[in-house]
């Protein structure tokens, strides 16, 4: 009997497969990019206003720079503990985590804006 040999690749189709794989990672990266540069945008153009208050879209970072809160006050606001990853999650996925009310959970925090 016979041994089969086992064909080996084309190295152009496997060249070929792997440009094509980087193009498209570069073009979604490229996208996201974007994406990200334009929301920052609109925060920018937001945090312009004079009057503001605080939004369910906003995160605990964001609020605290902004507003002159502890992130720790809000935390406790939200009934949740202090995280990096918490403090980078939007107030409204925090209520909805912890099934808060989050018009309510929103009016505490702007009572506890400082000027």
């Amino acid at each position: 009997m016979k041994k089969k040999k086992i064909e080996k690749p084309d190295k152009t189709k496997v060249l070929y497969i792997i440009i094509i794989a980087l193009v498209l990672l570069i073009f979604l990266y490229s996208f996201r990019a974007y994406q990200h540069y334009t929301l920052m945008k609109l925060h920018r153009e937001y945090f312009k206003q004079p009057n503001l208050q605080i939004e369910p879209w906003m995160t605990v970072h964001s609020i605290s720079r902004h507003f002159n809160i502890s992130e720790n006050a809000i935390f406790q606001e939200l009934k949740t503990k202090a995280t990096i990853s918490n403090s980078r999650t939007t107030i409204e996925s925090m209520c909805k985590k912890n099934h808060l009310n989050c018009t309510e959970t929103i009016s505490g925090l702007n009572a506890l804006k400082k000027p």
